[in-house]
């Protein structure tokens, strides 16, 4: 017994599958990867404005990636929407994706599904889509955001700050390293508890946060030791000076009850503009000056120059 499908049911089928993708992408084409033509299922108003008739989707693509995305993502969704070159990037997979962000929607995923292969094994036939991802991005953000934050001074943990200032020194940025230690922590601890030595760490973090300029980037190091990267800082009387306003402002901190000032030592190191320098070399070089100062019975400061 022969048994005919449905093919009017298998239409349907395909046009609610269709449909309920098209609720997910911004832009939907069927891509012929061999014959360099595209069939639109779904497209923005401002893309399809962009679009030529009769136009290979080899060069359409290209127009459109040149205007669609912001500049820094331009060459590189060029590449990703090279039609010569997707059925060897997608190999044996079933998809390839690459996220971009959007003069118009922000963060948007693009993604190649294979639709069909050649007798080669080589995908011939794609889906091209493209989602928004923005509010993804957002909690990634987010996440991000307070994975790199030290959960009692609200300024960067380890993590995060090494992570800014690695970015800093791979942008070429020269600027101060300095860590700072604040003297005599355990007594505060030993004689007032745990709670005002909490107190203590909250406000020197804020004083490090208004002292320092936006660009630069304080961090909690870990149990009394913070840290910071002041960009620009580039000679001895700018360290000292930025050195000096923190120390005042921890100087003029009050704690109710409580009859200790707060003092701090510190190390710095001057780190020049070349791509190489690595945190781990600027954190052990402040750190010996930190010691340094340590030895000299806190209060005080000592900074590195020249060949570091």
């Amino acid at each position: 017994m022969c048994i005919n499908p449905d093919t009017d049911y298998l239409e349907n089928l395909d046009a609610e599958i269709i449909r309920a993708l098209a609720d997910i992408y911004v832009s939907m084409h069927v891509i012929d990867l061999e014959a360099d033509v595209q069939r639109t299922i779904k497209n923005k108003r401002q893309v399809a404005e962009l679009l030529v008739r009769d136009t290979a989707v080899s060069k359409q693509m290209k127009i459109v990636m040149q205007n669609v995305c912001v500049d820094e993502f331009v060459e590189p969704m060029l590449s990703f929407t090279d039609i010569k070159t997707v059925a060897e990037r997608i190999g044996k997979s079933l998809c390839i994706s690459q996220e971009f962000e959007g003069k118009n929607e922000g963060w948007c995923r693009a993604n190649f599904i294979v639709l069909s292969r050649n007798d080669k094994g080589l995908a011939n036939k794609v889906l091209f889509t493209v989602e928004p991802i923005e509010e993804i991005k957002q909690r990634e953000l987010e996440l991000r955001t307070l994975s790199e934050m030290d959960a009692l001074t609200r300024i960067a943990n380890r993590r995060g700050g090494e992570r800014q200032i690695a970015e800093m020194l791979q942008s070429g940025k020269p600027g101060m390293f300095c860590i700072l230690d604040i003297d005599n922590f355990k007594d505060f601890n030993d004689k007032y508890g745990h709670q005002v030595g909490d107190e203590v760490l909250i406000k020197v973090a804020q004083c490090l946060k208004k002292t320092l300029r936006g660009e630069d980037c304080p961090m909690r190091l870990g149990g009394d030791e913070f840290a910071f990267y002041a960009v620009g800082i580039a000679n001895e009387n700018n360290a000292r000076d930025c050195i000096q306003r923190i120390m005042n402002s921890i100087d003029e901190v009050r704690i109710a009850n409580i009859d200790e000032k707060i003092s701090i030592s510190a190390g710095a190191v001057f780190s020049p503009a070349i791509e190489t320098m690595t945190f781990d070399h600027l954190y052990n070089k402040a750190d010996k000056k930190l010691y340094e100062s340590k030895k000299q019975g806190g209060t005080c400061f000592e900074i590195i120059w020249g060949d570091i």
